[in-house]
């Protein structure tokens, strides 16, 4: 997937999230890979990831990952 700078990263990442093949264990890449993804700091993608919590999109689980939450 292209990257579009100046789009906002959690806008970016719900796309990705809706079209990223991602595994049956639903878990992402680690954080460090995602953040090289989306081209930001591993602080700026934490905070999305943690909106995206809030939303009921993903699950963290610290030491486990990241997993989509059930129902995508």
């Amino acid at each position: 997937m292209a990257i579009r700078p100046g789009r906002s990263l959690l806008v970016q990442l719900r796309h990705w999230l809706s079209t990223a093949e991602v595994p049956d264990s639903g878990r992402l890449p680690p954080e460090r890979a995602l953040a090289e993804l989306f081209h930001v700091t591993r602080a700026e993608l934490r905070k999305a990831l943690a909106v995206l919590e809030t939303e009921g999109r993903l699950r963290r689980h610290v030491g486990r990952g990241t997993f989509l939450a059930s129902g995508r």
